[in-house]
């Protein structure tokens, strides 16, 4: 599959953060990355932002077959991750001076922490609004063993009010994934509002507490 990324970066990076996201999400990216920029010490801490294109949604990042009311999950994420790692190789970055995150919003969220457990490729996983509704994730994964040093991990809270007899199992099914997790260093972040208040806002938010404790803690 023709799954496009570009690299954005100023120098040689301390963190490289990888983000499935959408064709809108992708053409804004640059905008995005010089937010991210503009909130950083960037003599303490470099980072390089790999936002990589998906236009199937649904089925890149989800990891096994599944139907939800009328969407439909086709179960690609293995092949999508291993996309991803084959970008993180060609990089030719030194893992030692290096930390690599995958972070993502919805159904990246769930692809994020889906990484972060069938590989030991990355250091830290940013899972915002995560659409840990999907069948059979939490009981798949929650007794296996998750990599990462870091995990950030937030929710609106009002993303739980819904009709909708599995949409309204997020919080208590995000909160219950997230206190199984042993890893360092970690945060659980409930937000003002739906699923789509502040898309932009949280994802941000989350990757610079990311910045922070990896700026305080290893460097």
């Amino acid at each position: 599959m023709d799954w496009k990324y570009k690299l954005l970066s100023e120098s040689e990076p301390d963190l490289v953060i990888f983000w499935p996201v959408m064709e809108e999400e992708y053409n804004r990216a640059d905008s995005f990355y010089e937010r991210i920029n503009n909130s950083l010490d960037r003599k303490k801490i470099s980072v390089m932002l790999v936002p990589v294109q998906t236009d199937n949604w649904n089925d890149d990042l989800s990891y096994k077959k599944a139907d939800v009311g009328r969407m439909h999950f086709e179960g690609n994420a293995g092949e999508f991750l291993n996309h991803i790692i084959q970008i993180k190789e060609s990089l030719k970055l030194n893992s030692e001076n290096t930390l690599f995150a995958l972070a993502g919003y919805s159904m990246a969220g769930l692809f994020s922490l889906f990484g972060g457990y069938e590989s030991t490729e990355f250091d830290a996983v940013v899972c915002c609004s995560g659409s840990l509704w999907f069948p059979g994730f939490i009981e798949d994964y929650i007794h296996r063993q998750f990599s990462p040093e870091y995990l950030y991990m937030s929710l609106g809270d009002r993303e739980h009010r819904c009709r909708d007899a599995v949409l309204s199992k997020v919080l208590d099914r995000t909160k219950e994934l997230y206190e199984s997790i042993d890893c360092e260093r970690k945060k659980f972040a409930l937000e003002n509002g739906n699923h789509f208040a502040d898309v932009d806002g949280r994802i941000e938010r989350g990757m610079l507490w990311l910045c922070d404790r990896i700026k305080n803690g290893r460097y």
